[in-house]
C-alpha cells in the first residue's frame, strides 16, 4: 500500500456517475424534480391515471426514483430502460457544475479509467463532456443494463451472469492484449462508489474499494471513504486535500426549492414539488 492506503500497483480505477462524478447537490436535485414533473406529463396526463403506479408503491412500502421508474414501466407496458433513458434525457446534464480541478486530477493519474453505472450511455457520456474528461474513457464506459440485455441474449436468462465489475476487468483487459500489455488483475483495480453496498460484490473478488459519502459509516468491505471524487482522485495522486463544507441533506433540498420556486412561471417546478410529495404520502405505511 502506499502511503495514503492505495494499492501502490493500480492500473485502473472504475468510477460511479451518479453520486461520484455527477454529485448529488442542489442542482442535482433540482434537475432531478424537474425531470420528474415533465415526465409525469408524458405518461401521466392526471395524478389519476397513477393509481397503478402508487399502488405499486405502496405495496413495497418505500419511494426511489428507481421503484416508481419500474411501477411506470409496469404500469405502461414498457422497458425500465427505456423510461429511463427518457428521464436522463430529461434530465441532461447541464446542471453539473464543471470541474477543472478534477480534469486536471484524472489527467495527473498514471492509470486508466472506465465508467461502470446504471445510467444509459448517452447521460453517461454528456456528464463526463461536461467536466471535460470523456478522452480519459475512450471505449471504457459501461452500463449495467446493456451488460444484463447482452447477458441474457447471449447465454440465457435463467445463466450464472458474471459480475459487472468483472465484465469491465474482461473487456479492459481485451482492449489490453490486442495492444500487447499485460492484463490486469483486481488486486491492481479501484471502484469508486457512492453506494456502499454495490462495493462489496468487487471487495470480495479482490478489488480496493473506495465509497464516496458524507456520512460518517463506513462497512467493513469498505477499504476508503472520501467526501467526493475530487478529493479521492487527488489524495490518489498523493495531495494534499482540504474537503469544503459539505451541506446535510435538508439544506440540498431546501436551497433546491427555494430556487426552483423563483422560477416557477413555467408551472414546472411546483408540478414537480406536488408529484413527489402525493407519491411520498400515499407510499408511505400509516402507522
Amino acid at each position: 500500500m502506499t502511503g495514503n492506503g492505495f494499492p501502490e500497483n493500480t492500473r485502473l480505477i472504475i468510477w460511479d456517475v451518479n453520486g461520484v462524478l455527477a454529485p448529488h447537490d442542489a442542482a442535482h436535485f433540482k434537475a432531478t424534480i424537474t425531470a420528474i414533473a415533465k415526465l409525469f406529463r408524458e405518461e401521466h396526463p392526471s395524478f389519476g391515471d397513477m393509481k397503478g403506479a402508487i399502488s405499486r408503491l405502496r405495496e413495497k412500502r418505500r419511494f426511489s426514483l428507481s421503484e416508481f421508474g419500474k411501477a411506470i414501466a409496469e404500469e405502461r407496458d414498457m422497458s425500465f430502460d427505456d423510461i429511463q433513458n427518457r428521464f436522463q434525457e430529461l434530465q441532461g446534464s447541464e446542471f453539473i457544475t464543471p470541474s477543472p480541478e478534477l480534469a486536471d486530477e484524472i489527467a495527473d493519474s498514471t492509470v486508466r479509467h472506465a465508467v461502470l453505472s446504471h445510467s444509459g450511455h448517452s447521460w453517461i457520456v454528456g456528464v463526463l463532456d461536461r467536466h471535460n474528461i470523456g478522452h480519459h474513457f475512450k471505449d471504457a464506459v459501461f452500463c449495467v443494463h446493456d451488460m444484463e440485455s447482452q447477458t441474457k441474449e447471449h447465454i440465457g436468462e435463467k445463466s450464472e451472469s458474471p459480475l459487472p465489475v468483472q465484465r469491465v476487468l474482461e473487456e479492459i483487459n481485451a482492449q489490453i492484449v490486442r495492444e500487447g500489455g499485460e492484463p490486469i488483475t483486481p488486486d491492481q483495480v479501484i471502484m469508486a462508489e457512492d453506494t456502499a453496498k454495490n462495493l462489496e460484490p468487487a471487495h470480495k473478488m479482490g478489488v480496493h474499494t473506495v465509497l464516496i459519502s458524507g456520512k460518517s459509516e463506513k462497512p467493513g468491505f469498505v477499504d476508503q471513504k472520501f467526501g467526493s471524487a475530487l478529493e479521492f482522485i487527488s489524495r490518489f495522486n498523493g495531495k494534499e486535500f482540504e474537503p469544503a463544507a459539505r451541506s446535510s441533506r435538508a439544506e440540498t433540498i431546501r436551497a433546491a426549492a427555494s430556487s426552483s420556486a423563483r422560477r416557477a412561471a413555467s408551472g414546472t417546478a411546483s408540478l414537480a414539488g406536488g408529484v413527489i410529495n402525493r407519491i411520498r404520502k400515499e407510499s408511505t405505511p400509516a402507522r
